[in-house]
């Protein structure tokens, strides 16, 4: 399952920002199926 990216601009200065995701995006999206959070 795919899921839309998190676009937020704080995130663009990292080697892979699409590997990030906001509290905000998390929120929205946490109650989707298949999800997985890693916290490092």
């Amino acid at each position: 399952m795919t899921y839309e990216l998190d676009t937020n601009s704080k995130f663009a200065q990292y080697k892979h920002p699409e590997a990030l995701v906001s509290t905000e995006w998390l929120a929205a999206n946490l109650h989707k199926p298949g999800l997985v959070v890693i916290e490092c």
